[in-house]
C-alpha cells in the first residue's frame, strides 16, 4: 500500500496534506536449518475491512388472496345472519287426524320470501327419490315473512283412508334471493322437513341385510324395510372376527317398502366373497346385531 495512503496514525509528525508516512512494517520469520532463511512481507491493514450494511428488510406484503378470503368470510357472515327456524321439525299424520301445520320463523333483521313444496318420497333402488306429491295439500306455496315475524303452512291429507303401509313426504323449504344488494354474499337456505302418514303404531319396520364386495377396499350394504314403518340407522359397524373393518360415516332413515345402500370403504382386506361379516349399529326400533353373507362383485 502507498505510504500517501497510511493513516494519520501512523506519521511520526502531525499528519500534513502530501507528507509522507513511514513505510509499513515488516515482519521477518527465520526458517528452519536445512533451508534459508526468507522474508515475508505482510502489509498492515490500517483499518478494518468496511461493513456492507445489511440490506434493508422488505415488509412483507399481504397476499392478495388473502385479502380476498378475509372478504369472503366477511361476506359469509353477513349471509348466516339470516336464519330460519321451523317448528315441528317432523310432521306426522295419525289416523283420525287430517290436517297439520308448520311454523316458519323468521330470525333475521331483515324481511325473507319462501317458496313451499311437498313431494312423495320413495327409495326404489336404494336411494333417495322425489316426485310432486297429489295427496297431500298445503298452503300458502309462497309467503313474505318480515322480520322478528312468522308463517303458518297448513297441511291437509287427501287419503280417505290409512292405507297397509306408512307413506313418507318431504316439504322443501327455499329461501328465495331478495336482490337487495349491498355488501357480503346471499346464500338461500333451504330446509327439508319429513312427513309422515302413518299407520297404527303396534306396527313395526323389519330389515333385511345384504353386502356385495364391489372392490378389494369397498363394501355395498343394503338394507331393505319390509315392515309397515320407516326405521333410522346410525351408527353402523361392519366388523370381522371381532375387529372393526368399516363405518357408514352418514345415519339415513330406510322407508317402508324401500332400501336404502350404503358404500363403506374397508380398512383392511379381511372380507373376501362368500364370507361372512358382522354388522352392529342402532336404530329407532333398538339395536342392529345381523350377521351377513358377503356376495361377490
Amino acid at each position: 500500500m502507498p505510504a500517501f495512503c497510511q493513516p494519520p496514525s501512523r506519521c511520526l509528525d502531525v499528519y500534513r496534506p502530501g507528507k509522507r508516512c513511514p513505510p509499513a512494517p515488516i515482519s521477518t520469520r527465520s526458517a528452519s536449518p536445512s533451508r534459508s532463511a526468507r522474508l515475508e512481507s505482510t502489509p498492515s491493514l490500517p483499518f478494518p475491512p468496511p461493513r456492507e450494511r445489511p440490506p434493508a428488510r422488505k415488509e412483507r406484503q399481504v397476499k392478495p388472496l388473502v385479502i380476498a378470503l378475509f372478504g369472503l368470510l366477511c361476506g359469509l357472515n353477513a349471509a348466516l345472519a339470516s336464519s330460519l327456524e321451523i317448528t315441528p321439525i317432523l310432521v306426522e299424520f295419525q289416523a283420525n287426524h287430517q290436517a297439520q301445520t308448520l311454523t316458519i320463523t323468521n330470525r333475521s333483521t331483515q324481511p325473507t320470501r319462501v317458496q313451499i313444496r311437498v313431494f312423495a318420497w320413495t327409495q326404489p333402488a336404494g336411494v333417495d327419490h322425489y316426485e310432486p306429491a297429489t295427496d297431500i295439500a298445503f298452503s300458502p306455496p309462497f309467503a313474505d315473512i318480515a322480520a322478528g315475524d312468522r308463517q303458518v303452512v297448513r297441511l291437509v291429507s287427501r287419503q280417505a283412508a290409512p292405507r297397509g303401509r306408512e307413506q313418507a313426504y318431504r316439504i322443501f323449504i327455499d329461501e328465495l334471493p331478495t336482490g337487495r344488494g349491498g355488501p357480503g354474499i346471499e346464500i338461500p337456505l333451504r330446509i327439508i322437513v319429513p312427513v309422515f302418514i302413518g299407520v297404527a303404531d303396534s306396527q313395526k319396520s323389519a330389515l333385511a341385510w345384504s353386502a356385495r364386495l364391489i372392490a378389494q377396499d369397498r363394501l355395498e350394504l343394503t338394507a331393505r324395510n319390509t315392515g309397515a314403518r320407516r326405521l333410522r340407522v346410525s351408527g353402523l359397524q361392519v366388523m370381522s372376527s371381532g375387529a372393526i373393518l368399516s363405518s357408514a360415516a352418514s345415519a339415513a332413515t330406510v322407508l317402508s317398502g324401500g332400501a336404502y345402500r350404503w358404500t363403506v370403504p374397508l380398512k383392511r382386506q379381511g372380507v373376501r366373497a362368500g364370507g361372512m361379516i358382522a354388522l352392529r349399529g342402532d336404530s329407532s326400533d333398538g339395536p342392529i346385531d345381523a350377521n351377513v353373507s358377503v356376495a361377490g362383485p
